[in-house]
């Protein structure tokens, strides 16, 4: 058998422990706990085991994104698609609690402001009939602005630890491409309709209904069920903007 594991260059050796255990190892250096998040976030883990001489793997145990194994190994945690959808439901609950927060307050201007112009550059992304790569990715980015702008002008660090907390699932936070099952020439009604839900979530704390932005937050997670794959059946992978 062959087994992944991931090193961060402490100088540790693998080879009489695959040698006694009869397996081959494929080892691979990571540069740190971002490279840890960043893999995990994304997906696009390759390994089974994570070690470390320098503690990183141990920091990155604490926030969920590997699982101990033995005295001193962590192994990747696993997730399935099911638990990104359901970690995607509780962000949009948490978020909801940063959307109903600003929208109670006094109205910002310039906090709208800065919404709407990120509103405009996605507008201009999910008006097209067709969506290449390059413009998910710019979508995703969009989205992470979005998202981003909401959570600071909570100004709530708990609720902040929370919500990034949650992103440790793959595909859950914002700026993150999900891979899924669905054909190309669906991206973009997927794409146009969670970004109607951000004009209407923009709507709504202008306007400072506290009760109304919240429920459009907690319910932007529905398209999720469609970009994960989960509404049936699919031929093929795409990528999408969560």
């Amino acid at each position: 058998p062959i087994v992944g594991l991931a090193f961060d260059g402490g100088g540790l050796q693998f080879e009489p422990a695959a040698k006694a255990l009869g397996i081959t190892v494929k080892e691979e250096t990571y540069s740190g706990i971002a490279d840890l998040r960043l893999k995990v976030k994304a997906g696009a883990v390759t390994w089974d085991i994570v070690a470390s001489g320098s503690g990183s793997a141990a920091r990155a145990g604490a926030e969920g994104l590997l699982e101990p194994v033995g005295r001193r190994g962590y192994a990747v945690r696993r997730f399935s698609v099911e638990d990104s959808f359901r970690a995607t439901e509780l962000r949009c609950v948490l978020e909801g609690q940063a959307t109903r927060a600003i929208a109670a307050r006094e109205h910002d201007p310039a906090l709208i402001g800065k919404l709407r112009e990120v509103l405009v550059e996605g507008d201009a992304i999910v008006a097209k009939e067709r969506v290449i790569r390059d413009e998910q990715e710019a979508y995703a980015a969009m989205n992470l602005r979005f998202h981003e702008l909401i959570v600071e002008a909570a100004n709530d660090a708990l609720l902040t630890e929370l919500i990034h907390r949650v992103y440790s699932v793959p595909f859950v936070s914002p700026g993150v491409v999900a891979s899924i099952g669905i054909p190309a020439e669906e991206i973009p009604a997927i794409l146009q309709t969670g970004q109607r839900q951000h004009h209407a979530i923009v709507d709504a704390i202008a306007a400072g209904q506290p009760d109304l932005a919240e429920m459009l937050m907690r319910g932007h997670s529905a398209p999720a069920k469609k970009t994960l794959g989960l509404d049936g059946p699919r031929d093929g992978v795409r990528e999408v903007a969560l």
